[in-house]
């Protein structure tokens, strides 16, 4: 069965909030949404910045449930002064409340834009009810080189979420 996907960039600042009670403002960039055949969403990704200063507030705290044994390797190699890109995954039980019309990452994303606005303490915002799937960092490439290289890690909820999709694909008979 191949499971359809969809991508929507967007640009604005939402504040999650942590268990500590304090505040984490993420640049968004990046809402991704894997849909059933019926197109219900049963997986939201986002992918955002995080300012140098943010990046130490989810480390110090292991917000995103990063803590350090759900880590790979690369992941002690940060520069402490660069803008850091996660990859999230929402909890999948917090889709269920989501409105049925809902069919694409661009409504994903106008529902969580809204839903900020209305309901700033909605668990959609606690950062406990997200999972860090990957960590990265653009590397500085040598003088006359073009383009980009990033350089980070995976986390053991990426594993996970591959195993689950690899499942869901591939049923067993």
């Amino acid at each position: 069965m191949e499971l359809a996907s969809d991508r929507y960039t967007l640009d604005l600042t939402l504040t999650l909030n942590t268990l500590a009670g304090t505040p984490l403002k993420v640049r968004t960039g990046e809402l991704s949404v894997k849909l059933t055949e019926d197109d219900r969403i049963y997986s939201c990704y986002w992918r955002f910045h995080l300012s140098p200063e943010a990046y130490q507030q989810v480390d110090q705290e292991c917000l995103f449930h990063l803590n350090p044994d759900v880590r790979a390797p690369g992941a002690d190699a940060f520069h402490p002064n660069q803008e850091t890109e996660i990859e999230v995954r929402l909890a999948s039980a917090l889709l269920g409340d989501w409105p049925e019309e809902i069919s694409d990452a661009q409504g994903a994303a106008f529902y969580l834009q809204a839903l900020s606005q209305a309901q700033p303490s909605h668990l959609c915002f606690l950062s406990e009810n997200w999972y860090a799937l990957s960590v990265l960092q653009t590397v500085e490439l040598p003088a006359g080189m073009e383009g980009s290289l990033k350089s980070g890690y995976k986390t053991h909820w990426a594993t996970l979420d591959e195993e689950e999709e690899e499942e869901e694909c591939n049923p067993s008979p």
